[in-house]
């Protein structure tokens, strides 16, 4: 059984861009593994409320993927990156490569419901 520092870890080493698809038609699995971990297995925290993620998009400007609409950046994998669409977490991002998650949907977790998430502090 994954425990939630390795739910973490897995998703830094996704989010570090180190084993990208060479082929276009291969990325719908990368996002999807990724989005299993942040909608199923993470949390928001701010303060003492926590949000599950319920609705995400994904952007990622590579050579083999070349998705024009991303905005360009140059910052770690894994970081918070506010732009004026949103908030991104992002991929490991420098001039050949940049990309995120945006986060569409959040939803307010009640106290009675009884999940060991990993968390996410902002």
């Amino acid at each position: 059984m994954i425990n939630e520092f390795d739910n973490i870890s897995v998703l830094k080493k996704l989010l570090a861009c180190g084993n990208l698809p060479q082929n276009p038609s291969e990325y719908f699995d990368y996002f999807d593994e990724i989005a299993k971990i942040l909608m199923n297995k993470c949390v928001i925290s701010k303060g003492e409320i926590n949000y599950e993620i319920v609705e995400i998009e994904f952007y990622l400007f590579t050579h083999n993927h070349q998705d024009v609409i991303t905005y360009p950046r140059k910052i770690k994998p894994g970081q918070w990156f506010f732009h004026q669409s949103g908030v991104d977490l992002t991929f490991m991002s420098n001039e050949n490569q940049f990309g995120g998650i945006l986060i569409r949907g959040l939803r307010k977790i009640s106290a009675d419901k009884r999940q060991i998430l990993s968390l996410i502090h902002i």
